[in-house]
């Protein structure tokens, strides 16, 4: 159960930070500190450029060719 839990809580990580963000714009400065609005402004550009435009390819089923496993 405490796994489950600590995957569920690194899952909202991106998602908190995005709200973090709009409401940090909204305000017009950061809310908590600026290092959390750096921590979050690199969460939230990692999810948006790396992890979306690659999850398709990551998450395909890989087929291997048995021929170049072996020598």
């Amino acid at each position: 159960m405490l796994i489950r839990t600590a995957i569920f809580g690194f899952r909202l990580i991106a998602p908190a930070s995005h709200v973090y963000l709009a409401a940090s714009f909204h305000r017009q400065t950061f809310l908590i500190s600026p290092w959390v609005g750096l921590y979050a402004l690199a969460e939230a550009a990692f999810y948006l450029f790396i992890y979306l435009p690659r999850n398709h390819q990551i998450q395909k089923v890989t087929i291997y060719d048995s021929s170049k496993l072996s020598f």
